[in-house]
């Protein structure tokens, strides 16, 4: 990703946590976008200016809308990565582990190399799928150009065919 933009998308309460991820992102891929939330409104509004590379998300009870946003990004984003974010403080329940095995992967805030190691973990799947994604915009591209050709032609070729008609038509009067 040398010349293109990495997005991320940071769904987090915290702004510490937030700087500190900005931060140890940066040092793996110097060329990203940031676009943060930290409630479902402005998850909301902002997942539509952009559409992310990576959704980094708080697992925990105060936001409570991390399994939901990562139910938005499977359902309408399928492909993007979902990270969860969690604090080594926070007690692991049954639901939690559930939810959390949904995700592609888990960060330990307290551990800020973790943060590197599963960016450099994602990163080719990313590559893998941005590449998938050109190609496929390009094809629907393609055939956008040669649909607007067909009807520029037959369109062309109805109207002549209408002119010979009319002309035709004075020419036997």
């Amino acid at each position: 990703m040398k010349d293109d933009v990495f997005k991320v998308m940071i769904f987090h309460g915290d702004k510490l946590i937030r700087k500190i991820l900005k931060e140890e992102i940066l040092k793996v891929v110097p060329n990203t976008l940031f676009v943060t939330a930290s409630t479902k409104n402005t998850f909301l509004k902002k997942i539509g200016w952009i559409t992310p590379d990576l959704v980094l998300s708080s697992a925990t009870a105060k936001i409570n809308f991390g399994l939901d946003a990562l139910l938005y990004i499977k359902k309408n984003l399928s492909g993007i990565p979902f990270i969860y974010i969690l604090d080594h403080k926070q007690a692991r329940n049954n639901s939690l582990t559930a939810i959390l095995a949904e995700a592609d992967g888990i960060i330990d805030i307290s551990q800020k190399n973790q943060i590197i190691k599963v960016i450099n973990e994602i990163l080719p799947g990313i590559k893998k799928y941005k590449k998938f994604r050109e190609a496929e915009v390009l094809e629907l591209y393609q055939q956008l150009l040669l649909a607007q050709k067909s009807i520029a032609l037959s369109t062309k070729g109805y109207f002549r065919t209408q002119q010979i008609a009319r002309l035709n038509i004075l020419m036997n009067r």
